[in-house]
């Protein structure tokens, strides 16, 4: 069976995460956007999605080699 929109927009975590980092709410409308590849979800929200995954991997990857990983606190 196939997922509709409402259903994309309600289950799919990595939709409802270029939601959050885009700042729009994971309505059907923007679902559909997002599945034909258009939208402020696809193109902001994919690409904030990229970087944190990236730095997320580069953190972990430290931690392995032993690096020191140090927080700056404001």
């Amino acid at each position: 069976m196939i997922e509709t929109n409402k259903e994309y927009a309600k289950n799919n975590t990595q939709f409802k995460q270029c939601c959050m980092f885009s700042e729009c709410e994971p309505t059907k409308r923007q679902a559909s956007k997002f599945r034909r590849k258009i939208g402020k979800a696809f193109f902001i929200g994919l690409e904030l999605l990229k970087e944190d995954q990236q730095k997320e991997k580069n953190k972990a990857l430290d931690i392995l080699e032993g690096k020191e990983v140090t927080q700056c606190k404001n």
